[in-house]
């Protein structure tokens, strides 16, 4: 069994058995969480709450409301005043059309960069998003579904359509057009952690389409 120091709380008094090695790092001074917060608690004197007049002790010298409810009652209510609606000071204002390319190509760089990450919030890992926000994929992808005839090149179907590497990109790096197809989800899924066993047949379809374009 491990060792334990019965220690007194220096805010209640209460005593409590805690484990010996953190008592002796100076740890557990109090017997809760509750204990400590209160022990540091300073008297600024009686302040009334500004949403709902109730009296209270403030905390720090400039606390208006009792509890974070009646300041977020409170927010609420200067944000109807002063933010919402006409009482907004950029309501009926739009950016120029100079602004908005602006800002667009401003993001565009952001994205390309790995700095911004879709569907998430905040930045993302540059190095491990950098690829899925290129621009240009977004163009080889529209090139690609075009020259298939928005088709999946093996089933022929035409709902959720992507585009698949033949060889993976994390082998060859190359968004090259040889060795892009478009492919439905239902023929796409049997290719995960599977891309060399379909490395021949998806080459073989797309000689084939090839041929019949050029009328071989």
């Amino acid at each position: 069994m491990r060792e334990t120091i019965t220690i007194t709380c220096l805010h209640c008094g209460k005593q409590k058995d805690c484990k010996a090695s953190e008592v002796r790092r100076g740890q557990h001074k109090y017997c809760s969480r509750r204990c400590s917060a209160n022990a540091v608690k300073v008297d600024h004197g009686e302040a009334t709450c500004l949403t709902c007049g109730v009296t209270f002790i403030r905390r720090f010298g400039r606390e208006r409301y009792c509890s974070r409810t009646c300041f977020a009652k409170a927010h609420s209510v200067w944000v109807k005043e002063n933010q919402s609606g006409t009482n907004n000071p950029f309501y009926g204002k739009k950016h120029t059309e100079e602004t908005r390319e602006h800002l667009s190509i401003v993001k565009k760089e952001l994205f390309a960069n790995g700095t911004l990450v879709p569907f998430m919030k905040g930045k993302g890992d540059p190095s491990k998003y950098k690829r899925n926000h290129k621009i240009s994929w977004n163009i080889i992808t529209d090139k690609i579904k075009t020259r298939d005839g928005n088709r999946c090149i093996q089933c022929g179907s035409t709902e959720r359509l992507m585009v698949h590497h033949i060889i993976p990109y994390r082998v060859c790096k190359s968004d090259e057009e040889d060795n892009l197809v478009c492919l439905c989800k239902k023929c796409h899924q049997p290719t995960y952690h599977k891309e060399y066993d379909f490395v021949e047949f998806f080459q073989g379809l797309l000689q084939q389409e090839r041929m019949e374009i050029n009328g071989v």
